[in-house]
């Protein structure tokens, strides 16, 4: 017998939330570590948002990428609230596994969390030190635990860009693992999804950094305020953005991007067996342009 048959657990849902704690749990880590990092490096120094925008999105995106591929097979890489819940609604993951996934998804952030202040604590206490310890310092380094409006942003704008965001993330899922569309193999879904984040994030970043993760800043906050921080993480929007954009935004755009691609795409891709399926070899001759 194995080490990996020693360890092995038999239970499919117990194997499927620690996969979502585990994937959910690199994810937030990274993504968090690039928006942080980003903020405090570049604090006092002359930099490009454009640039800094452009590597937090595309660091993102590849740490989905890694954490898709590694827990794709085993729980279906949904390391993200948004996702189980949208799915559920679909019909298309049993609602008796919702509240085990919410758990371990919401438990990774939670040691996101306390990884991110762990690993991070020399340029943490650099700012503090530099605003002696008082609230500034607290408000410049929030960003390692969770987001906010940019200055010029409003709630309102953070929630619809968290809100479209989501969606157009989930538009990309959707058709990236509807297999009567695609039909792509396995490893396209986690290249595709994350491809999506990518996307989106970039896009939709215009009233600060959208949020389209529930589980990448209730549990950070909570641990930031337990960790020091206090009622100064929970700041940002005069209080309102933690909730809006960070939770309900989130979960509205996930339902509105599944139930959007079903109903306008989804529903009306034919299966192989069906009369009105494409053929896709008069597809490639009808789009072939004659030399």
């Amino acid at each position: 017998m194995g080490f990996d048959d020693l360890i092995r657990v038999k239970n499919q849902l117990v194997r499927s939330c620690m996969s979502e704690f585990f994937g959910t749990l690199v994810l937030i880590f990274v993504a968090h570590s690039l928006g942080g990092s980003y903020s405090t490096v570049s604090m006092g120094l002359p930099s490009d948002p454009s640039a800094k925008l452009m590597g937090i999105t595309f660091g993102v995106g590849l740490a989905a990428f890694v954490a898709l591929s590694a827990t794709m097979q085993v729980s279906g890489g949904h390391i993200n609230p948004a996702i189980t819940v949208a799915a559920a609604l679909m019909g298309h993951f049993p609602w008796a596994h919702v509240v085990p996934y919410l758990v371990a998804q919401h438990l990774a952030g939670f040691i996101a969390g306390a990884l991110l202040y762990l690993t991070h604590y020399d340029a943490i206490d650099m700012v503090l030190e530099r605003y002696n310890g008082t609230e500034m310092g607290y408000k410049e380094t929030a960003g390692f635990f969770g987001g906010g409006p940019a200055k010029h942003g409003s709630n309102m704008g953070c929630f619809v860009n968290s809100f479209f965001a989501t969606a157009v993330f989930l538009i990309a899922a959707a058709a990236c693992i509807d297999m009567k569309n695609m039909r792509a193999p396995k490893w396209y879904w986690s290249l595709g999804v994350a491809l999506g984040l990518t996307v989106s994030l970039a896009a939709f970043a215009g009233s600060g950094g959208p949020s389209v993760n529930p589980a990448a800043d209730l549990p950070c906050r909570l641990f930031a305020h337990i960790a020091g921080w206090g009622d100064v993480i929970w700041k940002p929007g005069n209080g309102h953005y933690w909730y809006l954009s960070g939770i309900i935004a989130p979960h509205l755009g996930a339902a509105f991007g599944f139930y959007f691609y079903r109903v306008l795409i989804g529903a009306h891709v034919p299966s192989e067996n069906q009369e009105d399926a494409v053929d896709l070899t008069e597809l490639k001759k009808l789009n072939k342009v004659d030399a």
